[in-house]
């Protein structure tokens, strides 16, 4: 099936690609934003992945795809845990 077929230009879909890839960014870039000033936040460091694990499993209990963004969501809060345990130990928290 060629992109023609189904009533949709080469250029529009480029297009919405385009507007799809830079939607994509910002949300990334919201994200990482929000995990910075959480990383800074006192004690992040210390809170165990566990509780994390069990936090974003009650958080998504439910919602449609809720499977889905479990693993993200653990990862990044697994990754602002170490970010602020860095920042802790190099003094930049």
């Amino acid at each position: 099936m060629s992109v023609e077929s189904t009533g949709i230009s080469e250029a529009d879909l480029r297009e919405a690609l385009k507007k799809l890839a830079v939607a994509s960014d910002l949300r990334f870039g919201q994200v990482v934003g929000l995990a910075a000033v959480v990383a800074l936040l006192p004690g992040v460091e210390s809170i165990p992945v566990e509780k994390v694990e069990a936090v974003v499993e009650r958080l998504t209990r439910g919602v449609p795809g809720g499977q889905n963004l479990k693993i993200p969501a653990i990862n990044i809060a697994r990754n602002v845990i170490t970010a602020a345990a860095e920042a802790k130990s190099s003094g930049t928290a």
